[in-house]
């Protein structure tokens, strides 16, 4: 990939900024309309699923195409309609309620599919990704291990989620032996560059994890974990300019990105802005973030292993998904991005 002068890496920032104020603009969903959303009480108990729906505006009580209340039903509910639910289908909706931080209602969705189709290998990775989620990582291999059993031509992504699953169970060897694998079969697979990068990051090796870190965006600029952990690393290095560059352009790519904006309140908190370092710090906590995420003395995020969803390729999820935001929340994220980042051009021109 051609690296970015300082000069285009500003003008893609801006033009992001500018795309994501124009996308709230013409949204047809009013501000003034935008519910508020209640706590978080009727989630699941998982620290690591983002409340996403702060940022983005969605509300939490919304229904799903088969009838089922998110926040209020129960897991075990079913209807006469449900016998009338495919496979895909069942795993669209369990793709959706994971992506809305329902990890345990996705594990129901992603088993009724199962149910119609045991051999649909789809809803086999995404329970282990949700189990992952859970930390329930025995279930995950598990799951994970099925799914290969299915389909020998999806192993890259299946190695690499297997790899995050043995990560997270402190088994660094075979989790770094699954994510080669998955390189050996697709060696731009960005994911599992990245992931190798996380398991050199937690033996303090951040130099060289940098290094895999930017493969990743190599193989994929729209990698928005690998640029938070390249800031993440930086930060760790006291390489501020390469931290800011890495935080940025994950934000630019995700504003819902809770990690991200923790890093950035490091960063600011090591160039000692306390006015942004506290600004960040608010609008992670408007995420979801509770300061107990972070198993380091500090507020700086872990690194971010990746493991992956298979989406189902009949279901345009993520388009539906995009055209429902509301408003409301695309104009929060932009324009609190916007604030952190004239507040950062003004605090250069000072000094």
């Amino acid at each position: 990939m051609t690296t970015m002068t300082c000069s285009e890496r500003s003008k893609f920032i801006v033009l992001g900024i500018i795309s994501a104020l124009l996308l709230a603009v013409i949204s047809t969903t009013s501000i003034a309309c935008a519910q508020e959303l209640p706590g978080n009480s009727s989630k699941d108990n998982n620290s690591n699923i983002v409340e996403q729906s702060v940022i983005l505006g969605w509300n939490q009580s919304e229904i799903l195409p088969d009838g089922e209340n998110l926040s209020n039903g129960s897991e075990n509910q079913t209807s006469e309609i449900d016998e009338h639910i495919d496979a895909p289908t069942w795993n669209s909706y369990g793709i959706r309620a994971y992506l809305r931080g329902y990890a345990n209602r996705s594990v129901e969705y992603f088993n009724r599919s199962i149910n119609e189709s045991p051999d649909f290998v789809d809803p086999w990775n995404n329970m282990g990704v949700a189990h992952i989620a859970l930390h329930n990582y025995s279930d995950a291999i598990s799951c994970l291990d099925r799914a290969l059993e299915i389909s020998e031509s999806d192993s890259t992504i299946l190695w690499n989620n297997k790899g995050v699953a043995l990560y997270h169970m402190g088994d660094m060897q075979n989790a770094q032996d699954y994510f080669n694998r998955s390189l050996k079969r697709d060696p731009n697979y960005s994911p599992a560059w990245n992931n190798l990068g996380v398991v050199l990051a937690s033996q303090e090796l951040d130099e060289r994890a940098i290094e895999f870190y930017k493969k990743a965006t190599s193989c994929d600029m729209y990698n928005n974990v690998a640029w938070s952990n390249i800031g993440r690393s930086s930060i760790k290095l006291g390489r501020y300019a390469d931290a800011w560059d890495g935080l940025h352009n994950s934000l630019i790519l995700d504003k819902s990105y809770t990690p991200a904006w923790v890093n950035v309140a490091e960063y600011y908190y090591k160039i000692g802005d306390l006015y942004n370092y506290n600004l960040s710090l608010n609008i992670a906590r408007s995420q979801g973030y509770n300061e107990t995420e972070s198993n380091e003395a500090g507020y700086l995020w872990p690194a971010d292993a990746q493991a992956v969803m298979m989406q189902d390729k009949t279901t345009a999820l993520s388009s539906e998904l995009a055209g429902s935001t509301p408003a409301a929340g695309w104009t929060t994220a932009a324009l609190g991005l916007l604030s952190v980042w004239m507040m950062h051009r003004s605090r250069k021109k000072r000094y």
